[in-house]
């Protein structure tokens, strides 16, 4: 084998590799944007904590009390919150491109069905697809009711800055408070008791 031979092959695999982390890179941004294209919430910097990810407003707020914009159910349907709540309500803003919203979502299940005909659980998909909350959804095993906000607007309304958020819900249907950041079984249902009054567990 030539001088010249030898030379070329440290250079063709830097090639290779350039090519590959470049592709590896357009993978990452096609992934984090997998969201609707016309949606209002954005996910923030990188250095957020791990346990939620900031949020950017949107430039145009949705404005009003957040239980009465309306969502759109998987049967696509458009039906504001505050027309299916039924007593003491917990809602979950989550997104398929948000892990710590996913992470989480098994213990709001687990607590949804020690909490059953006391408090409502609803999940509020954030700027998502139907595809994509859909398999979030089947896949952390999530049977209570959910919906998307595709634009974000009730998020924005309820003043949500980080994902994940939950919104609590009195027994009069007033937003009691919105929690942000992740929560496991033990915290949700510390946040039950002190926000809505109800024990479970």
């Amino acid at each position: 084998m030539t001088p010249l031979s030898r030379s070329r092959l440290p250079w063709q695999a830097v090639v290779a590799a350039t090519v590959l982390a470049a592709l590896a890179a357009l993978l990452v941004i096609a992934v984090l944007g997998g969201g609707d294209d016309d949606g209002d919430v954005s996910a923030g910097p990188d250095d957020a904590p791990q346990d939620s990810l900031e949020l950017t407003p949107a430039e145009d707020v949705a404005t009003g009390e957040p239980l009465d914009i309306p969502v759109t159910w998987p049967d696509d349907t458009e039906v504001a919150l505050a027309e299916v709540l039924d007593g003491p309500t917990v809602v979950n803003f989550f997104a398929s491109w948000c892990p710590p919203c996913i992470a989480e979502m098994p213990d709001f299940e687990a607590v949804s069905q020690q909490a059953a005909g006391e408090v409502e659980f609803i999940g509020v998909a954030i700027q998502d697809r139907t595809d994509d909350a859909t398999r979030i959804v089947e896949d952390t095993g999530v049977t209570y009711r959910w919906a998307r906000d595709p634009k974000g607007d009730v998020a924005n309304a309820a003043q949500v800055t980080q994902m994940p958020s939950t919104m609590f819900v009195d027994a009069d249907g007033e937003v009691v408070s919105v929690h942000s950041g992740a929560l496991d079984a033990d915290q949700l249902r510390d946040l039950l008791e002190s926000e809505l009054g109800v024990t479970v567990g």
